[in-house]
């Protein structure tokens, strides 16, 4: 544990999916843009043998995410560049809000 922990610097959660316990590297962020996702890009299974060793494996990747990820990124940003091309485009006396959620 204490080597997982280390090779996260210390940005991990651990989290319960349908009772089995998932250590979340978060250096790398969701795969998935989706509210309420829980698929990390390095996502690892916590798992305990009869001597309790706690050993890790890989949760496998779903190939279709990583490319819903970079369609809904592109959109992304397609949207914000062209929020700020617009913006210049304005009066300045009208006000202009807009966040961004990341």
């Amino acid at each position: 544990m204490k080597q997982m922990i280390a090779i996260s610097e210390g940005w991990y959660t651990i989290s319960q999916i349908n009772g089995q316990l998932n250590y979340n590297d978060l250096q790398f962020g969701l795969v998935s843009l989706k509210t309420g996702a829980e698929n990390f890009v390095f996502q690892y299974k916590i798992e305990q043998n009869a001597d309790g060793k706690v050993s890790f494996a890989e949760v496998p990747k779903n190939s279709n995410d990583g490319k819903q990820l970079l369609i809904a990124l592109w959109s992304r940003l397609q949207g914000n560049w062209t929020l700020l091309f617009f913006r210049n485009t304005i009066k300045s006396s009208l006000p202009f809000r807009f966040s961004i959620e990341l």
